[in-house]
């Protein structure tokens, strides 16, 4: 594992793990160093992140979200059209084991 995927990754566990921490200026400096890798976006850095943008993190902690289309040419699952914006990342994790849906067919 690259020095920048041991880097990407320890910030996003310290991140997912100090959600309920205050914001304090090592949070704002954890914010820029995950936005500047491309693993969250500039939205809500507090709020809850769904399955789907999960996803999106998992494909860009891995190195290959430039070899990722933001669309699917078909739905991965019931509940997620192939116009997502997360469809692409949701087929890759899913392909690749690291995440799955339910048995119902869909990935919520």
């Amino acid at each position: 594992m690259n020095k920048r995927k041991i880097i990407a990754l320890a910030l996003a566990a310290t991140a997912v793990l100090g959600c309920a921490a205050p914001v304090s200026a090592l949070d704002t400096a954890h914010q820029a160093a995950l936005q500047s890798l491309g693993v969250i976006g500039t939205s809500n850095y507090a709020a809850t992140a769904t399955r789907g943008e999960f996803a999106r993190m998992r494909v860009a902690v891995s190195g290959r979200a430039d070899q990722i289309s933001s669309t699917a040419s078909s739905s991965p699952f019931s509940d997620v059209p192939y116009s997502s914006e997360y469809a692409g990342y949701i087929a890759a994790v899913t392909s690749e084991g690291t995440m799955s849906g339910y048995l119902d067919g869909t990935f919520r």
